[in-house]
């Protein structure tokens, strides 16, 4: 959803694209990205799979606009208490991996609609 209100913070013809040895995944291509407000170069991610990246500097581009009209945001942690609190609410225990894939196979329900929620999960 972010995407279609954000601008993306990576270049449309990327330069400065640095290789980094990546653990167990080998060597990977990581892209630089920019504050979306004044243009600081900020991090770099990996070029491969991402499809969006937004990024505000600190100082007065984040103060500025770090709370969008339209958008809201939770750390991971608010959103995976979430989860486990409607598991216990829904199933009365928290659910096994199996039971994650089914539930991810319903078509409505509180549960889905926080899988929906998840930056991790495919929509």
């Amino acid at each position: 959803m972010s995407e279609n209100l954000l601008p993306d913070s990576r270049m449309a013809s990327p330069t400065g694209v640095i290789r980094i040895e990546f653990g167990e995944w080998g060597r990977i291509n990581m892209q630089p990205i920019f504050c979306a407000n004044c243009g600081k170069l900020g991090a770099y991610i990996p070029e491969e799979n991402m499809t969006f990246a937004f990024w505000l500097c600190n100082g007065p581009c984040s103060e500025q606009w770090a709370t969008l009209a339209g958008t809201y945001t939770s750390s991971d942690e608010v959103f995976f208490e979430k989860v486990a609190q409607e598991m216990l609410e829904t199933y009365g225990h928290y659910l096994t991996e199996q039971e994650v894939i089914a539930a991810e196979a319903e078509k409505s329900g509180a549960f889905r609609a926080l899988l929906n929620e998840s930056p991790i999960h495919p929509r």
